[in-house]
């Protein structure tokens, strides 16, 4: 069983480090155990949202927190903030936000289209729906995680957060995890700026390996729109006018980041 130990061991053994870790968290007090502690998590949750990994989607049905309506005609006390008619709660271990599905309400069918009763015609997908992450304070004033949006009965698909459970990740996203660590580990530990390069391109190569596999297993699509096409909208509308690119607001991902300024 892979575990975080066992990514972060991969990593030093990447950048020739005669030493090996016993624990990351909490460390094992170890220089090396120390900055794999530091580093591992927010570099690990970076390199899942640098791409729509299929073994991290989740999809799920948002609960609502506040609506425009209380009920019909009658406008609510505390509505979300405008334009948006409905807030609903981010899922707590969602890292990244991909979509916000738009799906047919459940009809009653009668009568029953098949002999053994079945009466009740499921949900089915009819487009993306414009969202935005926000923030905004419970009942007892603490800060929250929301997402705005005007679809009722909302489902979101997003990224979920399996950086402590690698046995999970496809083979290829665990050598791009552990080369992403060790570019990282390299001015921690060595400070040797030809290793780091070496170390940079070897994620680099790993991710981009690992992001075409991961993105032939399904349907085709275009997740990743280039900056120069989100700046004029996103190139594919939402529905709400200019201004709802899809690149924006369904769910494009982000660029890995790497010591030397590299953005990939």
């Amino acid at each position: 069983m892979t575990s975080p130990v066992d990514i972060a061991n991969q990593a030093l053994d990447f950048i020739g480090a005669r030493a090996t870790v016993s624990s990351i968290n909490p460390s094992d007090g170890s220089t090396e155990g120390n900055a794999c502690s530091r580093l591992y998590t927010p570099i690990i949750q970076m390199l899942l949202r640098a791409a729509h990994w299929n073994c991290a989607r989740k999809q799920v049905a948002l609960s609502q927190l506040k609506a425009v309506y209380t009920s019909p005609g009658v406008l609510s006390p505390n509505p979300p903030p405008t334009p948006w008619w409905f807030e609903y709660a981010e899922p707590s271990d969602c890292l990244k936000c991909r979509f916000v599905l738009r799906l047919t309400p459940q009809y009653q069918i009668s009568p029953p289209l098949t002999t053994g009763g079945m009466n009740v015609l499921p949900r089915h997908f009819t487009g993306f729906v414009p969202f935005t992450p926000a923030l905004d304070t419970d009942s007892f004033g603490n800060p929250i995680k929301v997402i705005l949006t005007n679809e009722p009965k909302a489902q979101l698909v997003y990224t979920a957060d399996i950086s402590q459970v690698p046995d999970l990740w496809d083979s290829q996203l665990l050598i791009a995890a552990s080369s992403s660590l060790a570019a990282y580990l390299v001015n921690t530990l060595a400070r040797n700026t030809e290793l780091m390069s070496q170390m940079v391109s070897s994620a680099t190569g790993a991710i981009a390996a690992a992001r075409a596999t991961d993105g032939n297993e399904g349907l085709p699509t275009q997740d990743h729109i280039p900056d120069w096409v989100q700046a004029r909208s996103g190139g594919f509308g939402c529905g709400l006018g200019s201004g709802w690119g899809f690149g924006q607001n369904c769910g494009g991902f982000d660029g890995m980041s790497f010591p030397g300024g590299l953005r990939y």
